[in-house]
């Protein structure tokens, strides 16, 4: 732990990847209704969404390997993590079949590369002999991510419907996504990243 609130690149990924899990239990949940009553494409065209995303994925798999190899940089990655939220934010505003479909598609391609890129990065700046517990923190962030979902979702549906509960939570990802951004461009002691500490 006190590794990675000491490293820049460390902490605002845990932070991103906290960000990133909130936003998507939020759309596998509101997803649901916004497909059911109001696109009204039914549990079918609720499938082929998924089945959207997936392709969508496999696209994006194939884009990275088609892409120069290299370690991307903290502010690419947090803007890869961040632009996922715009499609989801185009696909409530406009809940139709066809724009679900792209939606669902292109989300799929910046979810595979953003994954990739935020790994890629973790690997090359953790030290070795802390690498198996970064990547266990990541997946506590992801965890921690869902617990705000549980008590929010609810009252913010009732409120705003399902589509107003995506349009909320996307305009706010984007916003705090925004801000990590510019907290990962503010130049750091990048020397101290490539160190390898002892433990």
């Amino acid at each position: 732990m006190r590794f990675a609130v000491i490293r820049k690149t460390v902490l605002t990924i845990l932070l991103l990847s906290m960000l990133t899990s909130l936003f998507w239990r939020v759309v596998e949940i509101v997803m649901v209704p916004i497909s059911l009553e109001v696109a009204q494409i039914g549990a079918a065209g609720l499938g082929l969404l998924y089945t959207s995303l997936t392709l969508g994925g496999v696209v994006g798999v194939a884009m990275l390997g088609a892409l120069k190899k290299g370690i991307p940089s903290l502010p690419l990655v947090v803007l890869l993590n961040t632009l996922l939220a715009a499609p989801m934010l185009l696909g409530a505003t406009f809940p139709t079949f066809p724009m679900l479909l792209a939606v669902f598609f292109l989300s799929g391609i910046l979810f595979d590369i953003s994954g990739v890129a935020t790994q890629s990065l973790l690997q090359a700046t953790v030290p070795r002999p802390f690498l198996g517990r970064v990547f266990s923190l990541v997946n506590v962030s992801l965890a921690l991510g869902v617990l705000p979902v549980l008590g929010l979702v609810g009252p913010l549906s009732s409120a705003l419907g399902a589509a107003g509960t995506l349009q909320a939570t996307a305009l706010a990802v984007g916003a705090l996504g925004a801000v990590l951004y510019l907290a990962a461009k503010v130049p750091g002691r990048q020397a101290e990243e490539k160190q390898e500490p002892s433990g």
